[in-house]
């Protein structure tokens, strides 16, 4: 029997009713890989999708062109975003992971941008994908700003702005990134706090290929407070708003005396 080598790379895609992206995400993330030649995977997690995708990855794992690359893992419960992809980092057996969204608004060509940026800056532990520009709906990058807004003044950790959970990792800050007790976040805060020594590259986050955005405003909000938490930012937050309704307080009493 031929032994068959470990993946250097592991590439995580967390999937919820994505049918008519996964064919074309799977052949875009094989196709860029195979360019730099290190032994790779392709994992693949369904998060309890309700449309057509565990037929569609069913097909794509019987293709002869894939089947040596991919793996798949379906979640019998819809989990969320963030604990759909930590169950793909679960699965990952690479030195270097990267994540992206199933839905093709990270375009998986620019992992070879990240893989090139963590060849040339050996010390990161983290390259994150930095978005430049986005075609996201206006109510979506207005909610999006606003999390960056209140993470950089009140976060203890050091978020990278324009940071979202597409990035490359090294497998020590997987492991500390497993470990970390949340259920709802966005990976780019948890990763910053952990503070890892980062780089990053800029890119373009498309508009998504098929259909309306899957995660939804209550949605964005939970990831935000999940965020705003496991950062210190919650914390700050709270009792900046205490110390601002007590000095209202005060400055109405002493209004009220002075009438």
């Amino acid at each position: 029997m031929v032994a068959i080598s470990p993946p250097t790379l592991s590439i995580v895609a967390p999937l919820y009713n994505e049918c008519e992206s996964v064919a074309e995400l799977t052949a875009r993330c094989i196709a860029t890989a195979r360019h730099f030649g290190l032994p790779f995977e392709v994992i693949l997690v369904d998060d309890a999708s309700t449309d057509g995708t565990l037929r569609a990855l069913a097909d794509l794992s019987a293709a002869q062109d894939y089947r040596q690359f991919l793996r798949i893992v379906h979640l019998p419960n819809n989990i969320g975003q963030y604990t759909t992809t930590i169950a793909g980092l679960q699965a990952a057996r690479g030195e270097l992971v990267v994540v992206l969204d199933g839905d093709l608004q990270d375009p998986p060509e620019v992992i070879a941008d990240l893989l090139t940026r963590a060849a040339t800056v050996p010390e990161a532990e983290v390259v994150f994908a930095v978005k430049r520009s986005r075609d996201d709906a206006l109510w979506m990058r207005g909610a999006c700003a606003a999390l960056r807004a209140l993470l950089a003044v009140f976060s203890t950790a050091n978020a990278v702005g324009g940071a979202g959970s597409f990035c490359l990792m090294r497998r020590s800050l997987v492991d500390r990134a497993i470990a970390v007790p949340i259920k709802t976040a966005n990976l780019a805060a948890v990763l910053a706090s952990l503070h890892p020594v980062s780089a990053t590259v800029t890119y373009h986050k498309a508009a998504r290929a098929h259909g309306q955005s899957r995660v939804g405003l209550w949605g964005l909000i939970r990831e935000g407070l999940g965020s705003l938490a496991v950062t210190g930012s919650l914390r700050r937050l709270a009792w900046s708003a205490l110390a601002l309704a007590a000095v209202v307080g005060v400055l109405s009493a002493v209004a009220v005396f002075a009438l």
